[in-house]
Protein backbone atom coordinates (compact mmCIF):
# COMPACT_ATOMS: atom_id res chain seq x y z
CA UNK A 1 0.00 0.00 0.00
CA UNK A 2 1.07 3.59 -0.61
CA UNK A 3 0.33 6.34 1.90
CA UNK A 4 -2.56 7.48 -0.32
CA UNK A 5 -4.15 4.06 0.07
CA UNK A 6 -4.08 4.49 3.85
CA UNK A 7 -6.09 7.71 3.54
CA UNK A 8 -9.47 6.04 4.11
CA UNK A 9 -8.28 3.56 6.74
CA UNK A 10 -9.85 3.86 10.22
CA UNK A 11 -7.58 5.60 12.72
CA UNK A 12 -7.29 2.46 14.87
CA UNK A 13 -5.94 0.54 11.88
CA UNK A 14 -3.45 3.32 11.09
CA UNK A 15 -2.07 3.14 14.62
CA UNK A 16 -1.69 -0.62 14.33
CA UNK A 17 -0.12 -0.54 10.86
CA UNK A 18 2.46 2.12 11.70
CA UNK A 19 3.73 0.18 14.72
CA UNK A 20 4.16 -3.15 12.92
CA UNK A 21 7.88 -3.71 12.37
CA UNK A 22 8.26 -7.25 11.10
CA UNK A 23 10.44 -8.22 8.13
CA UNK A 24 9.44 -6.17 5.10
CA UNK A 25 6.99 -4.00 7.06
CA UNK A 26 9.05 -0.81 7.26
CA UNK A 27 7.72 0.79 4.06
CA UNK A 28 4.06 0.18 4.85
CA UNK A 29 4.57 1.31 8.47
CA UNK A 30 6.14 4.55 7.20
CA UNK A 31 3.23 5.08 4.78
CA UNK A 32 0.69 4.53 7.56
CA UNK A 33 2.57 7.00 9.78
CA UNK A 34 2.63 9.57 6.97
CA UNK A 35 -1.14 9.26 6.61
CA UNK A 36 -1.54 9.51 10.39
CA UNK A 37 0.44 12.76 10.43
CA UNK A 38 -1.69 14.23 7.64
CA UNK A 39 -4.83 13.34 9.59
CA UNK A 40 -3.79 15.20 12.74
CA UNK A 41 -1.21 17.73 11.47
CA UNK A 42 -3.46 20.78 11.25
CA UNK A 43 -4.78 20.26 14.78
CA UNK A 44 -1.38 19.59 16.37
CA UNK A 45 0.52 22.27 14.49
CA UNK A 46 -2.04 24.93 15.39
CA UNK A 47 -1.97 23.84 19.04
CA UNK A 48 1.83 23.78 19.24
CA UNK A 49 2.20 27.18 17.59
CA UNK A 50 -0.33 28.72 19.97
CA UNK A 51 1.24 27.23 23.10
CA UNK A 52 4.77 28.08 21.89
CA UNK A 53 3.73 31.69 21.36
CA UNK A 54 2.59 31.76 24.98
CA UNK A 55 6.18 30.96 25.96
CA UNK A 56 7.50 33.68 23.67
CA UNK A 57 8.74 31.40 20.89
CA UNK A 58 8.30 31.76 17.15
CA UNK A 59 5.98 29.49 15.17
CA UNK A 60 8.80 27.29 13.86
CA UNK A 61 9.45 26.13 17.44
CA UNK A 62 5.84 25.00 17.59
CA UNK A 63 6.33 23.10 14.33
CA UNK A 64 9.45 21.50 15.79
CA UNK A 65 7.54 20.41 18.89
CA UNK A 66 4.75 19.01 16.70
CA UNK A 67 7.26 16.86 14.78
CA UNK A 68 8.78 15.60 18.01
CA UNK A 69 5.31 14.80 19.36
CA UNK A 70 4.38 12.71 16.33
CA UNK A 71 7.62 10.75 16.61
CA UNK A 72 7.04 10.14 20.32
CA UNK A 73 3.55 8.88 19.57
CA UNK A 74 4.93 6.41 17.06
CA UNK A 75 7.88 5.13 19.07
CA UNK A 76 6.68 5.19 22.67
CA UNK A 77 3.88 2.67 22.27
CA UNK A 78 2.21 4.04 25.41
CA UNK A 79 -1.01 4.96 23.62
CA UNK A 80 -3.49 2.13 23.20
CA UNK A 81 -6.87 2.49 21.45
CA UNK A 82 -8.23 0.00 24.00
CA UNK A 83 -7.66 2.56 26.76
CA UNK A 84 -9.76 5.21 25.03
CA UNK A 85 -12.83 5.96 27.16
CA UNK A 86 -14.55 7.89 24.40
CA UNK A 87 -16.31 6.35 21.39
CA UNK A 88 -14.39 8.91 19.33
CA UNK A 89 -10.85 7.56 18.96
CA UNK A 90 -9.64 10.63 17.08
CA UNK A 91 -10.57 12.78 20.07
CA UNK A 92 -8.60 10.49 22.40
CA UNK A 93 -5.58 10.78 20.15
CA UNK A 94 -5.87 14.57 20.04
CA UNK A 95 -5.90 14.71 23.85
CA UNK A 96 -2.88 12.40 24.02
CA UNK A 97 -0.98 14.44 21.43
CA UNK A 98 -1.80 17.66 23.27
CA UNK A 99 -0.47 16.33 26.59
CA UNK A 100 2.67 15.00 24.92
CA UNK A 101 3.27 18.29 23.11
CA UNK A 102 2.85 20.38 26.26
CA UNK A 103 5.36 18.20 28.13
CA UNK A 104 7.78 18.49 25.22
CA UNK A 105 7.44 22.27 25.19
CA UNK A 106 7.97 22.50 28.94
CA UNK A 107 11.14 20.43 28.55
CA UNK A 108 12.28 22.61 25.67
CA UNK A 109 11.70 25.82 27.62
CA UNK A 110 13.51 24.47 30.67
CA UNK A 111 16.54 23.46 28.63
CA UNK A 112 16.57 26.78 26.80
CA UNK A 113 16.67 28.74 30.03
CA UNK A 114 18.60 26.53 32.43
CA UNK A 115 20.76 23.91 30.77
CA UNK A 116 21.42 24.79 27.16
CA UNK A 117 25.14 24.27 26.48
CA UNK A 118 25.31 26.85 23.69
CA UNK A 119 26.44 30.43 24.25
CA UNK A 120 25.35 32.11 20.99
CA UNK A 121 28.79 32.08 19.38
CA UNK A 122 28.06 28.97 17.27
CA UNK A 123 28.76 29.34 13.56
CA UNK A 124 27.54 27.57 10.45
CA UNK A 125 29.57 24.60 9.22
CA UNK A 126 30.46 24.60 5.52
CA UNK A 127 33.11 21.88 5.31
CA UNK A 128 33.61 18.36 6.60
CA UNK A 129 35.92 18.11 9.64
CA UNK A 130 39.55 17.18 9.00
CA UNK A 131 40.14 13.55 9.98
CA UNK A 132 43.63 13.08 8.52
CA UNK A 133 45.29 13.60 11.89
CA UNK A 134 43.02 11.30 13.90
CA UNK A 135 44.76 8.72 16.06
CA UNK A 136 43.38 5.51 17.51
CA UNK A 137 42.49 1.95 16.67
CA UNK A 138 43.45 1.34 12.99
CA UNK A 139 40.33 -0.71 12.28
CA UNK A 140 38.09 1.99 13.72
CA UNK A 141 39.93 4.71 11.79
CA UNK A 142 39.48 2.76 8.55
CA UNK A 143 35.75 2.52 9.24
CA UNK A 144 35.51 6.24 10.01
CA UNK A 145 37.33 7.18 6.81
CA UNK A 146 35.02 4.96 4.78
CA UNK A 147 31.98 6.65 6.36
CA UNK A 148 33.59 10.05 5.78
CA UNK A 149 33.99 9.27 2.07
CA UNK A 150 30.36 8.19 1.77
CA UNK A 151 29.10 11.38 3.43
CA UNK A 152 31.36 13.58 1.31
CA UNK A 153 30.25 11.77 -1.84
CA UNK A 154 26.56 12.36 -1.07
CA UNK A 155 27.05 16.00 -0.10
CA UNK A 156 28.98 16.67 -3.30
CA UNK A 157 25.89 15.65 -5.28
CA UNK A 158 23.48 17.76 -3.25
CA UNK A 159 23.03 21.53 -3.25
CA UNK A 160 25.15 23.93 -1.22
CA UNK A 161 22.09 24.50 0.97
CA UNK A 162 21.83 20.80 1.75
CA UNK A 163 25.50 20.80 2.65
CA UNK A 164 25.52 23.68 5.12
CA UNK A 165 22.27 22.49 6.72
CA UNK A 166 23.48 18.90 7.15
CA UNK A 167 26.95 19.82 8.42
CA UNK A 168 25.71 22.50 10.81
CA UNK A 169 23.17 20.21 12.43
CA UNK A 170 25.65 17.34 12.64
CA UNK A 171 28.29 19.51 14.27
CA UNK A 172 26.02 20.62 17.09
CA UNK A 173 24.12 17.36 17.41
CA UNK A 174 27.43 15.80 18.39
CA UNK A 175 27.85 18.39 21.11
CA UNK A 176 24.25 17.90 22.27
CA UNK A 177 24.49 14.13 22.56
CA UNK A 178 27.91 14.17 24.23
CA UNK A 179 26.77 15.65 27.51
CA UNK A 180 25.90 13.98 30.79
CA UNK A 181 22.76 11.81 30.80
CA UNK A 182 19.51 12.97 32.35
CA UNK A 183 17.98 11.62 35.55
CA UNK A 184 16.73 8.53 33.68
CA UNK A 185 20.14 7.73 32.22
CA UNK A 186 19.21 8.90 28.71
CA UNK A 187 21.35 11.34 26.68
CA UNK A 188 20.18 14.90 27.20
CA UNK A 189 18.59 16.35 24.09
CA UNK A 190 19.07 19.98 23.13
CA UNK A 191 17.88 21.87 20.09
CA UNK A 192 20.38 24.04 18.23
CA UNK A 193 20.26 27.61 19.57
CA UNK A 194 17.85 30.03 17.98
CA UNK A 195 20.70 32.33 17.02
CA UNK A 196 22.24 29.53 14.92
CA UNK A 197 18.92 28.69 13.27
CA UNK A 198 18.49 32.36 12.39
CA UNK A 199 21.92 32.33 10.73
CA UNK A 200 20.94 29.21 8.82
CA UNK A 201 17.71 30.76 7.57
CA UNK A 202 19.53 33.93 6.53
CA UNK A 203 22.31 32.00 4.76
CA UNK A 204 19.98 29.68 2.84
CA UNK A 205 17.02 31.99 2.34
CA UNK A 206 14.77 29.12 3.45
CA UNK A 207 11.99 28.88 5.99
CA UNK A 208 12.66 26.68 9.00
CA UNK A 209 10.19 24.05 7.77
CA UNK A 210 12.06 23.84 4.44
CA UNK A 211 15.40 23.61 6.24
CA UNK A 212 14.09 20.57 8.10
CA UNK A 213 13.09 18.98 4.79
CA UNK A 214 16.57 19.59 3.35
CA UNK A 215 18.09 18.08 6.48
CA UNK A 216 15.85 15.01 6.22
CA UNK A 217 16.69 14.56 2.54
CA UNK A 218 20.43 14.65 3.19
CA UNK A 219 20.13 12.36 6.22
CA UNK A 220 18.06 9.82 4.32
CA UNK A 221 20.47 9.62 1.38
CA UNK A 222 23.51 9.35 3.63
CA UNK A 223 21.96 6.74 5.90
CA UNK A 224 20.97 4.60 2.92
CA UNK A 225 24.47 4.64 1.45
CA UNK A 226 26.15 4.09 4.81
CA UNK A 227 24.15 0.89 5.21
CA UNK A 228 25.56 -0.32 1.89
CA UNK A 229 29.07 1.09 1.79
CA UNK A 230 29.99 2.65 5.10
CA UNK A 231 29.84 -0.20 7.54
CA UNK A 232 31.84 -2.94 5.81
Amino acid sequence: MSWQEFHEEPTADLVEYMRVMGPGDQASADDAFHSFILRFRVYLQKLCRRVSAGYGYESYIGDQIAEETFMKFRTSGSFSPDKCKSPNLDQCIKLYLAKTARRALIDYDRKEKDENPFDGSEELAYEMPDIDNLRGDPERLTELKKQYEVVESVLSRLSDKHRVIYLTYKQYEHEMHGRDPDENGNPKQYYPPRSLLEKLRKETGLAQSTIRKYKEEANKMIEQLLKVYGNK
